[in-house]
């Protein structure tokens, strides 16, 4: 499951303490969860934020950097931060069509393989996008084509009625396996 984390709550000195509470009381694995930082909020140069990121990866919770490639990303965040994935902005995900567009995702992802990182394509909405990211090594990918957003009690409902756990949207990791891929498109 990924969740997007805030600025406020980055600057809570107990974020930790409760994101660990909450998973204690939810009995989600630490493993299971990925929190989802922007690239905007890795500016603040505080140790706070280093050490939090730090106590999160302790506990086997995964790190996202979000929105990958369209903000303020520097290197020098890819290595101080203990990061689990990158996940590739759906501007660059539309830009695919390009050689330029195409050389900057082969290159974010063979960048990321070398670091140990998982990558997520946002914004996957046609066929062509999804075999060529595929067949680049995206393993993970997020769009309309996967599945539109659903309400909160639909996801629920599916939530319950699936035991493989694949929801679709709403702060939940859609990860398309080549069968899902043709039932959602036979609809």
């Amino acid at each position: 499951m990924s969740v997007n984390v805030s600025v406020a709550q980055l600057r809570d000195p107990g974020f930790v303490d409760n994101v660990v509470a909450a998973l204690a009381e939810s009995r989600l694995p630490a493993s299971r969860l990925c929190l989802e930082v922007t690239e905007s909020l890795v500016l603040d140069d505080s140790d706070q934020l280093e050490s939090h990121f730090e106590r999160l990866s302790a506990h086997r919770i995964r790190l996202s950097l979000d929105d990958f490639g369209t903000g303020f990303s520097t290197f020098e965040s890819l290595s101080r931060f203990p990061w689990s994935e990158l996940k590739v902005d759906s501007v660059l995900t539309a830009q695919f069509e390009r050689r330029c567009g195409r050389e900057i995702l082969r290159s974010i992802v063979e960048m990321a393989s070398k670091l140990d990182l998982d990558v997520v394509a946002e914004g996957v909405e046609s066929t062509e996008q999804f075999e060529a990211l595929r067949a680049l090594g995206v393993g993970t990918m997020q769009g309309f084509l996967l599945r539109r957003p659903i309400p909160i009690d639909e996801l629920r409902r599916d939530l319950t009625g699936r035991a493989s756990g694949y929801a679709g949207v709403f702060a939940m990791r859609t990860c398309a396996t080549e069968g899902e891929l043709a039932n959602s498109t036979r609809s």
